[in-house]
């Protein structure tokens, strides 16, 4: 006699995980550039130990001269993901991952795919009603 298979468990917004979702923003960003034949990034998150933005002040106490800093902010529901071959949301298989959130978070690519971009911070906070709001500063 077989026994009936469990359900599989579906995740919330409560599993959300922004080491998971920065690993993954990262490594997705890295394929994207290597397939464009760019240099990866690093993430570098700029901010001090108490959490303050810190990236221009640290730049200037360093004497470190940059040309731009762009940033982008996103918003995504949790349990969706972007089909970027129409750009509609679907929903995400298993109620979805923090992965599956920094794979659909592609709206300003051409930001990150800047050939003198050399380090990325990127980081996300969740809301109860269920989205991921993640923001990305990038460095060049």
């Amino acid at each position: 006699m077989m026994l009936p298979m469990p359900k599989p468990k579906r995740s919330t917004i409560k599993d959300f995980s922004i080491n998971e979702f920065r690993q993954e923003f990262l490594k997705d960003l890295n394929e994207e550039r290597a397939k464009r034949s760019l240099a990866p990034v690093t993430e570098d998150p700029h901010y001090d130990e108490v959490g303050n933005f810190i990236l221009e002040d640290y730049f200037t106490k360093a004497g470190i001269s940059y040309h731009s800093i762009a940033e982008y902010i996103a918003m995504d529901p949790w349990g969706w993901i972007t089909n970027h071959a129409n750009k509609e949301l679907e929903p995400a298989p298993n109620g979805g991952t923090s992965a599956d959130v920094a794979a659909s978070n592609w709206g300003h690519r051409d930001i990150l795919l800047n050939p003198s971009d050399k380090t990325i911070g990127v980081g996300a906070a969740t809301t109860v009603d269920g989205y991921v709001y993640s923001a990305v500063r990038v460095t060049y």
